[in-house]
């Protein structure tokens, strides 16, 4: 289940997925909770944002807490479409 919420916060933030799109800054982000097979946590938190920067490129990025709580940038992906 896949809720958009625009541009607003979701009112329930427990809600598996929910998701953010900025045309400004033309991200689409979304956060939310996931079991974890390395932990065995059965709501680990995580925030998947993607940045088009043109229409032939984006980037992907995906961030999770540590143990404290504090954020960090898990996986960095960087795409370009094959040119003709």
């Amino acid at each position: 289940l896949v809720r958009f919420y625009l541009p607003l916060e979701p009112k329930d933030t427990d809600d598996a997925v929910w998701s953010v799109i900025r045309p400004a800054t033309k991200t689409l982000t979304a956060e939310g909770s996931m079991p974890c097979p390395v932990t065995q946590e059965t709501h680990r938190w995580y925030k998947d944002v993607t940045t088009f920067t043109d229409e032939n490129h984006y980037t992907y990025e995906s961030f999770m807490k540590d143990k404290d709580g504090k954020e960090y940038k898990a996986m960095s992906i960087t795409y370009s479409k094959v040119q003709p």
